[in-house]
């Protein structure tokens, strides 16, 4: 889902010299909001070889809190003054087996629908994480089969 500028330039944190501290969001959103930002941030933490970076993303992106898993780039979080919106990547193999889950929140669901790409390449999606079930829905999804 594409956002204009005028969505990106509610980065809580738009200062490219100022970077923030992992744990900032949970002090300076709302309370909801920061409860949210923290159910997803811990739930990734957890996940065994999932590392958190805070780096600047570009004039557009901003500030963003992204997740990797070696070298693969699971997704980044980005902390709005309205929220927490998230950007994941999925290749076309583990967009196949999502779609086959059977409760997969319906946002995920809607951001895997609205995007396109060449067969097998993986490619990036937003949702809005406002919503409490969303963040829930992120972070229990499975991973591969042992």
């Amino acid at each position: 889902m594409g956002r204009s500028s005028a969505y990106w330039a509610t980065n809580l944190y738009p200062d490219p010299r100022q970077s923030p501290k992992p744990a900032s969001p949970i002090k300076d959103l709302p309370d909801g909001l920061a409860g949210r930002f923290k159910k997803i941030r811990d739930g990734l933490l957890a996940l065994e070889g999932v590392a958190e970076h805070v780096k600047f993303m570009g004039p557009q992106w901003r500030w963003a809190w992204e997740f990797t898993a070696g070298h693969r780039k699971l997704c980044w979080l980005h902390v709005t003054q309205t929220g927490v919106s998230t950007t994941f990547t999925v290749t076309t193999h583990e967009e196949s087996r999502a779609l086959k889950l059977p409760k997969l929140s319906a946002s995920l669901l809607g951001a895997i629908d609205r995007s396109t790409t060449a067969a097998g390449s993986p490619r990036s999606r937003l949702i809005a994480s406002t919503a409490r079930a969303n963040g829930s829905g992120f972070i229990t999804i499975p991973g591969p089969p042992p």
